[in-house]
């Protein structure tokens, strides 16, 4: 699998370089209150070490919906109709993503 670690609730962290066939979603009915995913970081194991998440066939190679301050870096993104997906009520920040070849 592509998520390899979730140290808290919010923190998955990504395997390190290849090519992923899998989307990566995440959306606030993930887990059951109290627990929330506010403060999600997407990151890779190894920041120089990106790896890429082929989404092609999909909409979106990201979807995280009704999260509040979400955080993605250090990856590749191909092949999807969006690239990243993001739907929340406060600031998403996206650093060092090469998002590329999307429609």
């Amino acid at each position: 699998a592509l998520v390899v670690a979730q140290a808290k609730p919010q923190d998955s962290t990504l395997k390190l370089a290849g090519t992923f066939n899998e989307v990566i979603s995440f959306s606030s009915s993930d887990v059951t209150k109290p627990l929330t995913l506010d403060g999600l970081r997407i990151t890779a194991t190894e920041p120089s070490a990106q790896p890429t998440i082929d989404g092609t066939g999909n909409s979106s190679a990201i979807s995280v919906v009704s999260i509040n301050q979400v955080e993605i870096d250090h990856l590749n993104i191909i092949g999807s109709e969006k690239g990243i997906y993001v739907s929340g009520y406060s600031p998403t920040f996206v650093n060092h993503v090469d998002i590329h070849h999307n429609d």
